[in-house]
């Protein structure tokens, strides 16, 4: 089935209480999404707008989506994601209201005030953090040595930062900015574990390392920590790690599809970007 085809499927059979719909006359747009689920935007029959999902779950264990559903529903209740109108109960697809972003620029209050709303969620804890579980480093990546690779994260993990919930993918694909508010979509890989990543991937959206490290003490002040040289060394290596990890998802998926020219590019970004990182660290 085509995507379209199978799109209006779906809409055809949402329950009519939650929106009024017409699936052949909505002005389905497709969305240029993640690398893994196809997203479309809709046009409802009073004229707001709003986003399908559709799901890839082929790596996706059930009690994956199932928490991605848990935590995006708490994220909508806050306000910090636009809101969940309808999950299937399935894990096949959902819909949230469509938020436009308005050129609006990030600024690190709107980062921080939302990275702790976010933080504060809720989900089964864990008494490991590990980023590294069935971890295999790319061909394009082996100057790196698994030793270096788990020296970040043992690093990382030393920080005094509570464990929470984190998002795991604050790029700027995942942020909306719209009427002096930050947006965060795409909670597939949320979870528990350690705030210094999400702050890391968080700080992707800005230039200046100055205030990538402003984002970084103030979240620490927040916390009641000081900026010593363990948490200092903690958040250079969450760094690190998040941009090595992020080199190394994008070379794995080209693999498989060597001429897709996003993927390339994503995965040359991410590898520039940690060698860059690594020699201001040195």
């Amino acid at each position: 089935m085509q995507p379209l085809t199978e799109v209006q499927k779906l809409l055809k059979n949402l329950p009519g209480r939650l929106l009024p719909v017409t699936p052949e006359a909505c002005d389905l747009t497709p969305l240029s999404g993640g690398f893994n689920n196809l997203v479309w935007r809709f046009t409802a029959n009073d004229g707001a707008g709003y986003v399908i999902k559709l799901f890839n779950n082929d790596n996706v264990i059930p009690s994956g989506r199932s928490n991605e559903r848990k935590l995006t529903q708490q994220a909508s209740d806050i306000g910090i994601t636009p809101r969940l109108v309808y999950w299937d109960d399935n894990n096949t697809f959902a819909v949230t209201e469509y938020q436009a972003a308005d050129g609006s620029r990030l600024s690190k209050d709107m980062a921080l005030r939302t990275l702790i709303k976010l933080h504060g969620l809720h989900t089964q804890s864990s008494q490991t953090v590990d980023y590294l579980e069935d971890f295999s480093v790319n061909e394009q990546l082996k100057a790196f040595s698994f030793k270096r690779v788990y020296d970040w994260q043992n690093r990382m993990l030393s920080s005094a930062l509570a464990r929470c919930v984190c998002h795991h993918d604050l790029c700027p694909d995942n942020l909306v900015i719209a009427k002096d508010q930050l947006w965060v979509i795409d909670f597939e890989y949320s979870g528990w574990g350690h705030p210094l990543f999400d702050l890391a991937s968080l700080s992707e959206s800005f230039s200046d390392p100055e205030t990538k490290l402003q984002l970084w003490q103030t979240y620490l002040s927040t916390s009641g920590l000081p900026c010593s040289k363990q948490e200092r060394e903690a958040w250079q290596a969450a760094q690190a790690l998040y941009t090595f990890l992020c080199a190394n998802w994008f070379y794995r998926q080209l693999s498989s599809q060597k001429t897709n020219q996003r993927l390339a590019g994503k995965a040359e970004y991410y590898h520039s970007q940690l060698i860059e990182l690594i020699s201001r660290s040195n």
